[in-house]
């Protein structure tokens, strides 16, 4: 591997492990998911005899009852439970690792799917990296907490890797890529595992794969990987949607009827969806203007494969967004897939450019685009470092008060101070990178309920 990538690779892994590592686990969910999970949904208060995860035996019979009472993102939710468990260190090591592999995921999709890691660019990496930073809406939601990685990130970088190798195909259609009689094996074993990730994303890029598998039959016939894959993607997602635990969350978020398909409740998603866009309207305006340009000009037949691609992926991109419009829930966070097609797309352009010897972009922006880039990235790191150091030293307060309530065996309530809302101009200077997170003032919160079990101590709860 070249030493710039290395270099550029060992940079964004110490980014992203510093951050992990500052940042703390959530009140709420994942002091939820340090015990077994039970019939009860996450926002209810944890029973008195609810069991810690002590085992490996226990990692398996919370996943299981996940799956049977709340969702069917059980491989995640084990992932989860699994670094809860072991203790987030490990966690920050290997979501670090898994951030870097997601970059370079992407880079080997614009390069024809040929994994390998000599021909990466350095340059390309620290675009990924940037693009990642400054349009992820909900950056700190989606990587560094523990359960938003485990859901979002880790799930996407098996879908992407799935990806890459039928993309090898498309560009190699008349290789036979893969002789061993093993591949097939393979190949469902992984698309099972991507099909068993997300909901939004799946269904549309089995519905895209199988067009591409029918207009091409008499290729895809020769390599039945490429079949075998495909079933595997779709055992994977049948799996995730036909979870039991699916319908009982339904039930609890829309109170048993379709509440949240009233035009009302599709307005606030729809305002969760111009969220997601803002952040990516760069790239897309980017991608659009290239591609009209790209459409005046003689294409060979490489060219077009690429401007095809692009398309493909910023189809699927808008299909994942505009699906959960009628979802019964609609985070920023949930747009995470749809930015990472839309990265692909991105470099897939980009792609054509060096194909072409063209730029879409003349020297003069580029440059200007270079120096602002630079800065916003410099500014909104040191101020994104800041007001997460400030949650780290707060939450060791909190910590070290709920420890030192256990030590010494008090039965009152465990008073601690309000953290207190971050300042406006540290906010925006963080390029909204902050997060906000924290106990009630009510004992009987289920947060503060699910950190007084974690705790062993009565209960607690924040000082107005």
């Amino acid at each position: 591997m070249h030493k710039r990538i290395v270099i550029i690779s060992i940079l964004i892994y110490v980014v992203i492990v510093l951050l992990n590592w500052l940042t703390p686990l959530f009140f709420g969910d994942d002091y939820v998911d340090a015990f077994i999970w039970t019939n009860l949904p996450m926002g209810a208060c944890l029973p008195e005899n609810v069991e810690r995860i002590n085992s490996f035996n226990d990692l398996l019979e919370s996943a299981l009852n996940h799956y049977l009472w709340w969702s069917g993102r059980a491989i995640a939710q084990f992932a989860g439970q699994l670094f809860i468990w072991s203790g987030k260190n490990l966690f920050n090591f290997f979501n670090a690792l898994v951030f870097v592999l997601l970059n370079y995921e992407i880079q080997w999709i614009s390069d024809e799917g040929q994994i390998s890691f000599r021909k990466l660019d350095a340059k390309l990496l620290c675009l990924t990296f940037f693009v990642f930073w400054a349009f992820t809406a909900d950056f700190s939601i989606v990587f560094l907490w523990l359960l938003g990685a485990t859901n979002y990130v880790w799930p996407i970088t098996v879908v992407v890797l799935f990806l890459t190798f039928y993309i090898r195909k498309y560009f190699n259609m008349e290789k036979i890529l893969f002789l061993s009689k093993t591949a097939k094996y393979y190949m469902f074993f992984l698309g099972m595992l991507a099909g068993w990730t997300n909901e939004n994303t799946i269904c549309w890029i089995i519905l895209g794969l199988a067009i591409w598998i029918y207009k091409n039959k008499n290729v895809v016939c020769n390599e039945s990987w490429l079949i075998w894959g495909w079933f595997g993607l779709c055992f994977g997602y049948s799996i995730l949607m036909l979870a039991p635990g699916n319908a009982v969350r339904t039930a609890y978020v829309t109170g048993d009827s379709f509440i949240f398909l009233t035009w009302s409740a599709i307005k606030t998603r729809l305002q969760v969806l111009e969220i997601v866009m803002l952040f990516q309207v760069f790239l897309w305006y980017f991608i659009i203007t290239s591609l009209r340009k790209i459409d005046t000009e003689p294409r060979d037949g490489i060219v077009l494969k690429y401007v095809n691609l692009s398309k493909y992926f910023c189809l699927l991109s808008v299909l994942s967004n505009v699906i959960m419009l009628i979802a019964p829930d609609f985070q920023p966070r949930s747009g995470f897939p749809s930015l990472v097609f839309l990265t692909i797309a991105f470099l897939l352009v980009l792609r054509v450019q060096s194909v072409t010897n063209r730029s879409f972009i003349n020297y003069a922006t580029r440059k200007f685009l270079f120096v602002v880039g630079c800065g916003y990235f410099v500014v909104t790191l040191l101020a994104t470092y800041l007001g997460i150091y400030r949650l780290y030293q707060y939450r060791n307060y909190v910590n070290e008060m709920a420890v030192q309530h256990y030590i010494t065996g008090q039965s009152g309530i465990l008073e601690i101070k309000k953290q207190g809302d971050f300042p406006k101009r540290l906010w925006w200077a963080s390029g909204f990178h902050l997060i906000s997170n924290e106990l009630s003032d009510d004992e009987n919160n289920w947060k503060n309920v699910a950190f007084s079990r974690f705790h062993n101590i009565k209960s607690v709860r924040v000082i107005k």
